[in-house]
């Protein structure tokens, strides 16, 4: 390989040697010099520069995949996002109108309530009255039995007695 490229260098050197005559251009040879040194160049670095360029593909490339990964998760996120989005919104409108009926059941039942509790209002009322009017009753045959039996003169029998009693609480 040494030997190749020393043959390269050294062969213009012995083909191009003239005497110093000057018969024209010498653009032939100049082209043909920068041929080799092209040459020469191109042989010793041309693996690296195709393995730099091949390594920053390969980087490249391995950026593009991530990058497109990431958008592919990023829009698998994005879609399971909105799937749970409109659950969670179907949820909240199911939550509302449970909530509403909740509520009216609340509300029929607080009436209910209500109504049973004025009822037993009424009942409780009709039968204090009762119990009011037997009170009453009763101290109005005791205050009416004490007046015929505090005067001294009055005698009555026990069947007028009850009459009279009778005649008194209706």
């Amino acid at each position: 390989m040494r030997l190749i490229s020393i043959l390269l260098v050294l062969t213009p050197i012995f083909l191009f040697a003239s005497e110093g005559a000057k018969e024209g251009t010498d653009i032939v040879v100049r082209v043909i010099n920068f041929a080799i040194f092209a040459g020469i160049l191109y042989y010793l670095i041309a693996s690296k520069i195709k393995d730099f360029f091949t390594s920053r593909t390969n980087e490249i490339a391995d950026k593009l995949t991530t990058v497109s990964q990431k958008v592919q998760k990023t829009k698998e996120l994005k879609l399971s996002a909105s799937k749970k989005l409109e659950d969670s919104e179907k949820e909240a409108k199911e939550l509302v109108e449970l909530a509403k009926k909740e509520a009216e059941l609340q509300i029929e039942k607080l009436k209910e309530n209500f109504t049973n509790d004025l009822k037993n209002l009424e009942k409780s009322y009709e039968s204090k009255k009762e119990v009011l009017e037997k009170k009453m009753t009763g101290t109005v045959v005791d205050s009416v039995i004490e007046e015929l039996f505090s005067k001294d003169g009055v005698r009555i029998s026990d069947e007028e007695l009850i009459n009279i009693i009778n005649k008194k609480v209706a």
